[in-house]
This record gives structure tokens, C-alpha cells and sequence, in this order.
């Protein structure tokens, strides 16, 4: 697993890289900053939002305890 910090950046530049190319094509054919900032925000919230919904949570109820969660989810 010493390669997925790598692996996440390179992915993380590619993804801001595509949206600064989409960016510079928008703004050249017309479109307002505002509305591409508008409709980037969208799909963002779009593809994060359900993830808050379908991610596992745990919840620790022994507070200062170290570890006590994952002894507890471990039994």
C-alpha cells in the first residue's frame, strides 16, 4: 500500500488539470464564470452528497479512551 499516497495525487492533478481544460473552453465559447462555478458545484454535490448516505459510521462512546472503538468493533 505504499503506492496509493502516490497513486491519489497523480489522480487528484489529472481530475484539476481536466477541470481547469474544461474551464478555459467554457470561458473562450461564452459562458459566464458564475455558471460553470455553479454547474462544477453541482455536480459535486451530486457525486458527494449520496456517499454521506451509503458510508458506515462508527461511533465511539468511550471519549478518551485510545482504542476503545476498535475494541469494541473487533468483539
Amino acid at each position: 500500500m505504499d503506492f496509493l499516497p502516490i497513486v491519489v495525487i497523480i489522480g487528484q492533478e489529472t481530475i484539476e488539470m481536466a477541470l481547469l481544460t474544461l474551464f478555459k473552453a467554457a470561458t473562450l465559447q461564452g459562458m459566464n464564470n458564475h455558471v460553470f462555478i455553479a454547474y462544477a458545484y453541482g455536480i459535486g454535490t451530486t457525486i458527494l452528497l449520496p456517499i454521506t448516505f451509503f458510508r458506515r459510521r462508527y461511533v465511539c462512546q468511550n471519549h478518551g479512551v485510545r482504542n476503545s472503538c476498535l475494541e469494541q468493533y473487533h468483539k
